[in-house]
């Protein structure tokens, strides 16, 4: 197939799921694939329209989004009396309205009646998620009620990623609102988080607990509890421009480069990072965690391409062994876990994928990216979405489809096929796929920015801002690769 039919068929693949979600699904936060049906997951908040708005934009669809704002303008309030996780709505549905306010704002002749109604369902959900920051530690708890706030006997335990994964949406609440509290709150979360990283190793763990401030799990890595707290500390430099972001995640990524790869588990020769523990840096589980297949973009944002291509070449040959990316498996990618067998969807490795692709123009990366969307296109689609997997040994599905499946894996696919070597312009994503402004200093806000303009995706040069040889620590852990900053694209 050629690129062209094939970002075309992730276009149509991205539609076939959001209409059958708005048949099927609307006002429920979910529509199930098999059997038609609408389900609640996130409070009931209509969460796969708030994800989708952005890649409507994207993907051409601006009169689906036109309706789709007017609709949630007109039928959405936060006033539930309902139990939520703060980490999933703040990414989710806060990074979906910020996106498309800040998008709407800018691109005016798309829709010019709107007059910030986005922006102010957002601050309403900001200031009902605030309860969780009251906290002996500043640290947020992982769920709050909309209504009541935190209940008595809520569990003070949290993860380093629901804790540290806050930056981005709440520092650009603030910056739209003129309200510091969003930002500080955000940022004294991830410093507290930062502060107690291990002193033998610059690990840090997987759950903490906010009244104490002491961890819980002592288990280190990449993967799931972790993972977007290093993501969100590169981003957050990226995004606002401020070197303490790019200080912690410089001294972060080093740690993990060093220790999260023991040669004695074989797993640096792999290019694998695994989990090891906190302060001993000795492994804990055998097991690669399937989120962790952010990793390579990540480290294509810093320029890092080698290291990255290694272990986006492991995942790739991890999905041809498995047929789909299992959520645990051994890094010798011959067994997946007894327990966590199942494919839900991720777009991790898919976004991998695009952003090594427009970091290096390598055709290698767009073939990976076929494999990726015929396996999702032959065997995923159902009667009504696509169908996560509910064991990759037996190809058995499961009614479920998330909505990052529409704001992240279909937006980094069509991305990928639209054969762009460079990011978007002016924009940086967030970890749930959306696409957020990229601003140069304190007093910058979304709805201010001059030239800035819809991100392309097919042709010209685009640039996010990204580091290449300034993080402390290259691909054997070595402190400092040099300072300075190169950029993919043009400056922004």
């Amino acid at each position: 197939m050629r690129l062209c039919l094939r970002r075309d068929e992730a276009r149509e693949m991205f539609f076939f799921g959001f209409d059958n979600y708005l048949k099927h699904g609307l006002p429920k936060d979910e529509v199930r694939p098999i059997s038609c049906r609408g389900h609640d997951s996130q409070g009931g908040i209509a969460i796969t329209l708030i994800d989708s708005l952005d890649t409507l934009l994207l993907m051409g669809g601006e009169r689906q989004l036109v309706e789709a704002v007017r609709w949630l303008e007109q039928n959405i309030s936060f006033d539930l009396d309902k139990r939520v996780h703060v980490f999933e709505l703040t990414i989710r549905a806060l990074g979906g309205l910020l996106s498309t306010h800040v998008l709407l704002t800018r691109n005016a002749a798309i829709m010019p009646e709107y007059s910030g109604g986005l922006l102010r369902l957002a601050t309403d959900l900001g200031d009902r998620l605030l309860p969780a920051f009251e906290t002996p530690s500043g640290i947020p708890l992982s769920w709050v009620n909309l209504r009541k706030g935190v209940p008595a006997g809520e569990t003070r335990v949290t993860c380093t990623a629901c804790a540290g994964t806050l930056l981005l949406e709440l520092g650009l609440l603030s910056r739209l609102t003129g309200n510091p509290v969003y930002e500080h709150k955000a940022l004294h979360a991830a410093r507290q988080v930062y502060g107690i990283r291990s002193t033998a190793t610059g690990l840090v763990g997987n759950t903490l607990n906010a009244d104490s401030l002491n961890w819980e799990r002592l288990d280190a890595s990449i993967g799931a509890g972790v993972d977007s707290f290093y993501e969100y500390l590169l981003k957050a430099y990226l995004q606002f421009g401020d070197e303490e972001y790019l200080n912690m995640f410089s001294n972060l990524y080093a740690a993990a480069m060093r220790h999260l790869r023991p040669a004695d588990a074989g797993w640096a020769a792999r290019g694998w990072l695994g989990e090891v523990h906190l302060h001993s840096g000795v492994v804990m589980q055998p097991w690669i965690s399937s989120l962790s297949a952010f990793w390579p973009g990540l480290q294509a944002l810093i320029g890092q391409t080698d290291d990255a291509a290694l272990l986006h070449g492991n995942w790739t040959a991890a999905w041809k062994t498995f047929g789909w990316l299992p959520e645990l498996f051994d890094a010798g990618v011959t067994q997946r876990h007894p327990l966590q067998r199942g494919y839900p969807l991720r777009p991790e490795l898919i976004e991998s994928t695009y952003l090594l692709h427009a970091a290096t123009g390598d055709g290698a990366y767009l073939e990976a990216g076929r494999l990726f969307q015929s396996t999702l296109a032959e065997h995923n689609r159902q009667k009504c979405g696509f169908a996560s997997v509910a064991d990759v040994a037996t190809g058995a599905l499961e009614d479920t489809m998330e909505s990052f499946f529409l704001s992240e894996t279909t937006k980094y696919l069509y991305l990928l096929n639209s054969n762009a070597t460079a990011l978007p312009d002016h924009y940086i994503f967030s970890t749930e796929g959306h696409l957020l402004p990229v601003l140069a200093s304190p007093g910058d806000s979304g709805d201010v920015g001059g030239e800035c303009r819809l991100p392309k995706t097919s042709e010209g040069r685009q640039g996010e801002r990204a580091i290449a040889g300034g993080v402390e620590g290259d691909a054997e852990g070595n402190e400092g690769v040099g300072g300075g900053r190169t950029l993919i694209g043009d400056p922004w």
